[in-house]
Parts: C-alpha cells; structure tokens; sequence
C-alpha cells in the first residue's frame, strides 16, 4: 500500500513539474486575429515605428479570457524601402510586435505583413527612348546653328531626365487586413 502511495504521488509531483512546460507550448500555437487600426504608407514611416493593432476577436485560453475584443497592440516595421528612381516600387516589411492581454501584460507576437509598390516600367523605357531621341534632336540642332534648334534638342533632351526621377509607387498595407499574430 505504501509503494502504490509514494507512486501515486512521485506521479502527481512530475505532472505538477511538466504541466507548465505543456503550457508554454500550448500559449506559442495560439494564434490571435488582428488588424491595423490606421492605413499604411510608405511615405511617413521608417523602420522601427508602430503601427496600431486591434484585436478582433475574444480569444480564451484554458476556458479563461486572455484577450478581448478591441484589444490593443501594435506591429513594428521590420524592414522599409521608399519607392525610388526608374520607377522602383517601395516595399513594407512587418514581422513583430506587441499586445496587451485582460489584465494589462504585454506579449511578444510574431505576424507577417507585407507590400510592394507597383514598379513603373514607363521610367525605364522613357528614360531610354527619350536619351536617344533627345540625342539625335540636339545633334541635329546643335549641326543646324540656329537658337530654336538648339533650345529644341535641349528641351527634348530634358525627357529622359525626367523620366529617369520618376518615382514607383510607394507600398501600402490597408486598415482592414486581418491577420494571424503567434505569442513568441
């Protein structure tokens, strides 16, 4: 009787010891719906900034309410390129973040959001285009020793200037997107 006792409670003593290790796993597999509160642009934001969250949906753990609807967070920009020259588009890059549970402790997540801008190929082959046309208007005007055949082939020389400044667009993530968010 007294071997079947000190089992029965060598038992419940490593189930107390495990039991949180199981816990733990259980809490890094909860996945928790959130969205962006606000749209996000490219141009107003670097990296590292925060970018406000909203929980949308109660989410229980082990029968008790961990976070509540309408709850607060907010993402960090993991990584940021403006949109640029020859139409480059801009890319937004976000991995990490924080929430707030019930009783006000944060949580690290992990969540993935991305965008890219559109790339204008129009500034490539403008750019191109442009040089070589603009180069044979300016030769001819420059042989012809007028003053408006110059001012012409300088003026047509301009284009791919500007087609080469001519920015993509910049990457955008809108307010409504619902995403998964994981305890890290």
């Amino acid at each position: 009787m007294k071997r079947i006792i000190n089992i029965a409670l060598l038992i419940i003593i490593l189930v107390q010891i495990l039991a949180p290790q199981v816990k733990a796993e259980y809490r890094n597999d909860l996945l928790i719906p959130v969205r962006f509160l606000v749209d996000i642009d490219g141009k107003g934001i670097e990296k590292g900034n925060a970018i406000p969250l909203e929980i949308t949906q109660d989410i229980y753990m082990d029968g008790k309410l961990l976070f509540k609807q309408g709850g607060a967070g907010y993402a960090e920009i993991a990584e940021i390129k403006h949109a640029g020259f020859l139409g480059r588009g801009g890319k937004i890059l976000i991995r990490s973040g924080k929430l707030t549970d019930i009783r006000g402790q944060t949580h690290n997540i992990t969540l993935s959001a991305n965008a890219i801008g559109d790339r204008k190929l129009s500034s490539v082959s403008g750019t191109l285009i442009g040089g070589g046309l603009g180069y044979e208007i300016a030769k001819e005007g420059l042989i012809s020793g007028t003053a408006s055949g110059v001012l012409i082939g300088l003026g047509v020389g301009v284009i791919p200037l500007a087609y080469f400044l001519r920015k993509g667009q910049e990457a955008k993530l809108s307010c409504g997107k619902i995403m998964f968010a994981r305890l890290s």
